[in-house]
């Protein structure tokens, strides 16, 4: 092809995207991998699906979406009720719409197990994402991924194991296993007789109530600062480290080995048959007293 063929070309196309959006961002670059699309005031269009599922009172739920938020809650005890809004982007309001086509949402249950998948199944340019709305029996199993979105629970009892690769995750009045992984996020937890085990690769994490008792509990974050409010009466073995920041625990600690502001081991209370291990690259440690539990 010649120079001034491919000249004419480019010109063709600047012209059609001047149509488009105007004079002002003919300044983007149109080499390959930019996606000029990207730096557009789209129109966005959201559509809804939602279904409803008789089960048992400790159903196992899993959830799959990507770039959009999980939100689970209690509800009643023999009934899980499911919203998806999917959310596409457009050059105007008609093109949004028809791009949430290329959002497969399916729904199915098998037994007392229910599969909530939101993915893309199309290519178009733009955003588009999916975001779950759960209503639960308290004691539901969950499983729940999320590519880019936050996470939330409220009220759940029978198990938590949450991902997401971007977000943070707020877990509130919760009781049992929670396993959760962020890899940008905060994680901030309120539970009761709770087992944890929280990874985030950049942010704080926060836990206020009871851990379970003969269990091992991890709190790991590469940049951000820990804090755990336990019950006054509490007794646990504790391991802690940070490569920049202190350590500070409210409870007599019986230092085992070398005690620094940056590492602690040691016992907190009388053969102690919890154990705790909290470590972070670049903050602080904070282990605080949170009063007696309530009956």
């Amino acid at each position: 092809m010649s120079s001034d063929s491919k000249s004419s070309k480019s010109g063709d196309r600047r012209r059609i995207l001047a149509s488009w959006i105007g004079p002002s961002l003919l300044l983007l670059p149109l080499s390959a991998g930019c996606n000029v699309l990207d730096a557009l005031p789209l129109a966005t269009a959201t559509a809804t699906v939602s279904e409803e599922f008789t089960t048992g009172s400790s159903p196992k739920i899993v959830v799959e979406t990507f770039n959009g938020a999980i939100d689970v809650s209690d509800g009643r005890d023999d009934e899980v009720v499911v919203e998806v809004t999917k959310r596409a982007s457009g050059l105007d309001h008609e093109t949004a719409e028809a791009n949430l086509d290329s959002i497969e949402v399916t729904m199915v249950q098998k037994e007392n197990s229910i599969h909530i998948v939101a993915k893309s199944v199309g290519h178009f340019q733009g955003n588009s994402g999916a975001a779950v709305v759960i209503a639960a029996p308290k004691a539901a199993r969950l499983q729940l991924r999320s590519r880019n979105g936050h996470i939330v629970c409220e009220g759940m009892r029978g198990g938590i194991d949450a991902t997401t690769s971007n977000g943070r995750c707020e877990f509130v009045d919760s009781q049992g296993e929670i396993d959760v992984v962020t890899g940008n996020g905060a994680i901030e937890i309120e539970a009761t007789d709770a087992r944890v085990d929280a990874h985030t690769s950049n942010g704080r994490i926060v836990f206020r109530g009871s851990l379970s008792t003969d269990k091992e509990h991890r709190f790991e974050t590469s940049n951000g600062q820990i804090e755990l409010a336990l019950p006054a009466e509490s007794r646990f073995h504790f391991e802690g480290s940070t490569s920049n920041g202190r350590i500070h625990c409210d409870f007599p600690i019986t230092s085992e080995g070398r005690e620094s502001r940056r590492r602690l081991i040691g016992a907190v209370g009388e053969n102690p048959t919890t154990s705790i291990i909290a470590s972070t690259s670049n903050a602080s440690i904070n282990i605080r007293k949170a009063g007696p539990t309530k009956d």
